[in-house]
């Protein structure tokens, strides 16, 4: 259980949840990880102090014109065998990258792995388990990533990517690995917020 994982994320203009998000990349009980960061807010360049060798920011000169070419371009990155969806303003459960590789190693025949259910707020109120097939909680085999492509399009280009997968969802208490934050300002302060600088 020693694969080496990609962790994916796209980021824009949202330094302090990324800040949470990159907090909660750390605190994974999984060693072997890598952490992707794409930025394209044209004249901003993403810093984090002290990064850590497993972390990657790329700061992209242009704005992509599509949520799926932003995906594509982050996915050709990719170095592990396993990829993790890290959205810019979720929160992840400390397991989350371990369950992934220990299902990803029990079902080997599927491409993608999600749980079930989804912790789920709007504009950080009401939050609830729902159920849904979240693409922000996927792991995919790398072999599938260099296959599929996201469409040129910014919503429902996670739904088209995973149209050709053999897809496991995973139907157990608890099953989500992260909480998503949808509507999301940047806003709100960690108490174990990552410093990110932006310039």
């Amino acid at each position: 259980m020693n694969q080496l994982v990609t962790c994916l994320c796209c980021t824009f203009n949202r330094p302090v949840l990324l800040g949470e998000s990159i907090r909660c990349f750390l605190d994974q009980d999984y060693d072997n990880k890598e952490l992707i960061i794409l930025n394209d807010q044209e004249g901003v360049t993403l810093k984090l102090e002290n990064c850590p060798e497993n972390i990657r920011i790329i700061n992209h000169s242009k704005r992509f014109g599509s949520l799926g070419e932003k995906r594509n371009y982050l996915k050709s990155l990719a170095r592990g065998e396993y990829c993790c969806i890290w959205d810019d303003d979720d929160l992840s459960v400390n397991f989350r990258i371990s369950e992934s590789v220990y299902f990803m190693q029990q079902y080997p025949e599927y491409d993608i792995i999600k749980p079930k259910d989804g912790f789920i707020s709007v504009d950080n109120k009401g939050y609830k388990v729902a159920t849904n097939r979240f693409h922000a909680q996927a792991v995919i085999r790398k072999s599938y990533m260099d296959k599929a492509q996201y469409p040129i399009i910014s919503i429902g280009e996670d739904n088209v990517f995973e149209r050709t997968a053999n897809i496991k969802i995973i139907d157990m208490f608890p099953s989500f690995w992260a909480v998503l934050r949808w509507g999301m300002k940047d806003v709100y302060q960690d108490r174990k917020s990552t410093r990110l600088n932006s310039s």
